[in-house]
């Protein structure tokens, strides 16, 4: 019984999270209108473009339009120069992967936390 409850509390706390868009198909009025389920805040997907020009202006890496194509190398290589993934041992993630990518949105998104 108790899992029920939980399971229940649970489905509520998900929908409260999220907006919902509803539409309708338009050659049929009549059929329900589908809901789909959307975040509620936008934040652009992990090594996307637009993620990457969030993480070069959060870090500095380009100045006024110039500086490493983003993901190329280089750019990784001075995200990594300003985030340090690795730990001290120099064990992390190898630069470029998603893992590592992963690793520096978590950084970056807890960095104003501590």
């Amino acid at each position: 019984m108790k899992f029920i409850y939980a399971a229940a509390l649970g489905a509520i706390l998900v929908i409260a999270g999220c907006t919902k868009e509803e539409t309708q198909s338009a050659s049929s009025p009549e059929t329900p209108s589908a809901v789909t389920v959307t975040p509620a805040t936008h934040e652009p997907a992990i090594g996307s473009q637009e993620w990457m020009k969030t993480v070069d202006e959060k870090l500095g890496i380009s100045s006024d339009g110039h500086g490493p194509d983003f993901g190329s190398d280089e750019w990784n290589r001075a995200v990594e120069s300003k985030i340090h993934t690795a730990d001290a041992e120099g064990n992390g993630p190898k630069i470029g992967t998603e893992e590592w990518k992963r690793s520096v949105d978590f950084k970056l998104k807890n960095k104003d936390k501590k």
